[in-house]
C-alpha cells in the first residue's frame, strides 16, 4: 500500500478495526476510510455497493463481525449466520465490481476442526463438521474463506483470508454476552478487587489451552500480511506459544491485583481443549509479535480502568 492509498476498515469501531486504524495512522497512511454502522450497513446490499461506487477504496480491511461469548452464541445462533452471510456476500460483490487491488478477510481459529494436531498450520484446514455453540459462526467464517479463494480463482480478485488466535485488547466488550475471556476476567476482578469479593468464578477447569494476542498485535499482523504476504492462501495469526486459562487468570489476577481466590467452575462450558496455532508462514515473511500476553494485559487493563 502507498501512504496515500484509499483504504477502508470494515469494522472500524470494533476492537480489531479501531487498532488497525491507530497503527495505520502512527505508520502515517493518510486516506483511511472509518464508516460506521450509521453510515454503512455491510447487511445492505445497495448501502454497501453505493458506499464502494461513492469511495472507490483500493484496499479493504474485512474485520467486520457479529458475535459474542459462549452465552451470546448460544442464544443467538441463527441471527449470528444471517447477519454475518449478508455482510459477506455484499462486501465481497462490491469489492469485486469496484476493482479493490486487495482485501483481507478476518475469520476465526475455529475454522478448523476439533481433531486437528497440535500447533495447527495452515495446510490442515479441510472439511468441517460445526457442532456445538460455535458452530453458527464457524461455518459462516468458512464460508468467507473459502469465497476468498473462489473470487481469486473465478475473477482474479486479490482476496486473502488471516485466521488470528484469541485477541483481546482496547475496545473489546467487557461486559455481557459478547465479553470474551480476557476481557471477561479482567472484569470480573476488578470489580471483585474493588468490592473486596473473596471469590471470582472463573468457567471450566481451566486446563484448557489457548492461544492469545494483544489486538495491537494482531492489527500490527494484518497490515505487514498485506503488504508483504505474497499468496491468496489463508495465513495464521499467532504467539506461536499455547497458555491454559488458569495461567492467563493468574496473570491477569496479578495485573489487576485482586487478592481474592479463582474458582474454576468445571460445570460450565469451556470449549475446546487446546487451540494453537502454526505461525510458521507468517514468521517466514518477517513478522512476530512485539508483546508478551501480560504486557497486553496490562494495556487492555488500563484502557478499561480508564473507562
Amino acid at each position: 500500500m502507498q501512504k496515500n492509498s484509499k483504504i477502508v476498515i470494515l469494522g472500524a469501531k470494533g476492537q480489531l478495526g479501531s487498532a488497525i486504524n491507530r497503527i495505520l495512522i502512527e505508520q502515517e497512511y493518510t486516506e483511511i476510510l472509518t464508516p460506521n454502522t450509521s453510515e454503512l450497513d455491510l447487511r445492505d446490499e445497495e448501502s454497501v455497493n453505493k458506499y464502494f461506487v461513492k469511495n472507490n477504496p483500493k484496499y479493504v480491511f474485512f474485520c467486520a463481525a457479529y458475535i459474542g461469548g459462549i452465552e451470546f452464541k448460544k442464544q443467538h445462533p441463527a441471527e449470528i449466520f444471517i447477519n454475518n452471510m449478508k455482510m459477506i456476500l455484499n462486501v465481497f460483490e462490491a469489492a469485486r465490481k469496484n476493482n479493490v487491488s486487495r482485501m483481507i478477510y478476518v475469520a476465526t481459529a475455529l475454522v478448523y476442526p476439533n481433531d486437528v494436531a497440535i500447533p495447527t498450520s495452515e495446510k490442515m484446514i479441510r472439511e468441517i463438521v460445526p457442532c456445538g455453540p460455535d458452530s453458527p459462526y464457524t461455518l459462516v467464517k468458512f464460508s468467507g474463506l473459502k469465497l476468498c479463494e473462489y473470487y481469486q480463482q473465478q475473477y482474479g480478485c486479490d482476496f486473502f483470508t488471516v485466521i488470528p488466535c484469541n485477541f483481546f485488547g482496547p475496545n473489546a466488550p467487557f461486559e455481557g454476552t459478547k465479553a470474551g475471556v480476557i476481557p471477561s476476567l479482567i472484569r470480573k476482578m476488578y470489580e471483585a478487587k474493588n468490592t473486596n469479593l473473596e471469590q471470582v468464578e472463573v468457567w471450566g477447569t481451566g486446563n484448557v489451552g489457548r492461544d492469545f494476542l494483544g489486538v495491537d498485535d494482531v492489527a500490527d499482523a494484518c497490515i505487514y500480511a498485506i503488504n508483504n504476504y505474497k499468496d491468496n492462501k489463508p495465513l495464521n495469526i499467532g504467539s506461536g506459544k499455547e497458555i491454559t486459562i488458569k495461567t492467563a487468570a493468574e496473570i491477569i489476577k496479578e495485573v489487576v491485583g485482586y487478592q481474592g481466590e479463582l474458582f474454576f467452575d468445571k460445570d460450565k462450558p469451556e470449549g475446546r481443549k487446546h487451540m494453537l496455532l502454526d505461525t510458521k508462514i507468517l514468521g517466514d515473511i518477517g513478522w512476530k509479535p512485539k508483546r508478551t500476553f501480560e504486557e497486553s494485559v496490562k494495556i487492555a487493563f488500563e484502557w478499561y480502568r480508564s473507562l
